[in-house]
């Protein structure tokens, strides 16, 4: 379906479109087709007829429908519920609607209203597309139209100009690029504004309360109106808007036509309530602290700092998309949380030790960034002071004992036995976990022949360790590489 707006202020119809008001406006009319002025299943020319004389045999038509027209005043239809908020008459009941058959014809509401000031006109609307774009080149009294075409997009017939001010070149249908294409099963809040400025006519689209732009229409300037803004140069230049026509099928509702603008209420916050432990981190919104449970609307933007050691895992909900940054050794980040879908969701924020690695030493030597975090946070050292002392504190973290041991290894016992020797392996001071499991780091041996010479870089080849007792290990070691032997955890 289509909609005009001619002279006589007419939307040209070949998908239904439709402009209206906020009921608190100074309306000119506003058509809701509910009780007792519309009746189910009536025609719309008897909505809102006025008959009058001794013998009725004066009557004033508020609807102009053609014969063969279709158009009639139905129940509401299950889509209905899309619209969010108030439509153009707030508080409105919504049990009828007016459903558009038009059978090829075209069907118009009367208006008459002088375009002195800004005309505005608001409703709810389903649009149907049309398998081809309608031909409105015979149409002499046009405005502007609306249409909707076969590969589902809003189009606005209207006057193209290369210049400004408006420089006339020809008509043209302007297809508009929305965010999502247009659904036949939704319903829509379309509102329009026809307003004279700097000596032109131009109109206004807004789908949903958003107004719509493009290279092609006109925005306000100072002095002269500028390209690319939203108000769409009119084909006929006039200051009167007589008929809102309608061509096709399609669905239409709360009718309201106003020299006030509409009202475009704020749909219900989708909330999303925030899960995480607040022993592990802090969440604010706009600095406000929150707490486990407590909610915040889709598009918020929180900032969640967590304690020394612990990274943020992830923030996970059902559809939501959290758009800060997340992962190894990021335990500060902000960003907002959006949705994929549309309903009200847990998000839940995980932290957890580091991950990767991480420096410990003045030399740019890594450590693995979980087993340090563990450490750290079990020995209750902040991370600036790991910092500050890492070179200091590296053997402590290795062997895996509390902060100041300055434990290190000694061998005790050597056993040769043909080209093999057993070596046992113990702490200088107290007891130490040898073992894989209770070291940080990796017990080596490594051997050589010549004292003065370096260490090699590499462990001695024939290494297997035994479990003595607790806190003592052995390690057999192939004296063919080397008869000096050293023992260290790296």
């Amino acid at each position: 379906m289509n909609l005009t707006l001619k002279q006589l202020f007419k939307f040209g119809a070949v998908c239904v479109s439709a402009c209206a008001l906020s009921s608190s406006a100074t309306g000119f009319f506003s058509d809701s087709f509910e009780a007792p002025e519309g009746t189910n299943g009536n025609s719309i020319a008897l909505y809102k007829i006025a008959v009058s004389g001794t013998q009725s045999e004066n009557t004033n038509f508020q609807w102009f429908a053609a014969s063969g027209d279709a158009s009639a005043i139905a129940i509401t239809n299950a889509a209905y519920a899309d619209i969010q908020g108030d439509g153009p008459i707030t508080g409105e009941v919504s049990e009828l609607i007016l459903d558009l058959e038009t059978e090829g014809n075209t069907l118009s509401r009367t208006v008459g209203v002088s375009l002195a000031t800004s005309v505005y006109v608001d409703t709810l609307i389903q649009f149907t597309p049309s398998e081809d774009d309608p031909d409105l080149s015979g149409s002499t009294d046009i405005k502007i139209a609306l249409f909707v075409n076969a590969q589902s997009n809003l189009v606005v017939r209207h006057m193209y100009v290369d210049a400004v001010p408006p420089v006339v070149t020809h008509v043209t249908n302007t297809v508009i690029e929305l965010a999502e294409d247009i659904n036949p099963d939704k319903w829509y809040r379309l509102s329009m504004e026809l307003k004279q400025f700097n000596g032109v006519y131009g109109t206004k689209i807004y789908i949903d309360g958003t107004a719509i732009t493009h290279p092609f229409a006109l925005a306000e300037g100072e002095s002269s109106p500028t390209l690319g803004g939203s108000y769409f140069f009119n084909i006929v230049q006039a200051n009167s808007m007589e008929l809102i026509s309608f061509q096709g099928t399609g669905a239409l509702d709360e009718l309201v036509v106003s020299d006030e603008a509409p009202y475009f209420s704020t749909p219900a916050a989708i909330m999303l309530t925030l899960v995480f432990n607040d022993n592990l981190m802090d969440v604010t919104q706009d600095a406000v602290t929150l707490a486990s449970n407590d909610q915040v609307a889709v598009g918020s933007t929180i900032s969640i700092d967590a304690i020394d050691w612990y990274e943020i895992a992830s923030v996970t909900g059902d559809g939501v998309v959290y758009t800060g940054p997340i992962g190894s050794q990021t335990n500060e980040t902000s960003g907002a949380l959006t949705m994929e879908t549309e309903a009200a969701v847990d998000v839940t924020i995980a932290a957890q030790y580091y991950t990767g690695q991480i420096p410990v030493d003045l030399e740019g030597n890594t450590v693995d960034a979980g087993k340090l975090a563990a450490w750290a946070y079990g020995q209750e050292l902040t991370q600036n002071y790991v910092e500050v002392n890492a070179a200091a504190l590296l053997d402590d973290y290795l062997l895996n004992v509390d902060e100041g041991t300055d434990a290190e290894l000694k061998i005790t016992k050597i056993t040769v036995d043909g080209s093999l020797a057993t070596i046992e392996i113990e702490p200088t001071v107290g007891t130490v976990d040898l073992t894989p499991a209770g070291l940080n780091g990796t017990l080596n041996v490594y051997s050589k022949d010549d004292l003065t010479a370096a260490w090699p870089t590499t462990p001695a080849a024939t290494q297997d360790f035994t479990i003595e007792t607790a806190g003592k290990v052995t390690a057999t070691v192939d004296v063919g590489d080397g008869k000096f032997l050293k023992a260290v955890v790296e």
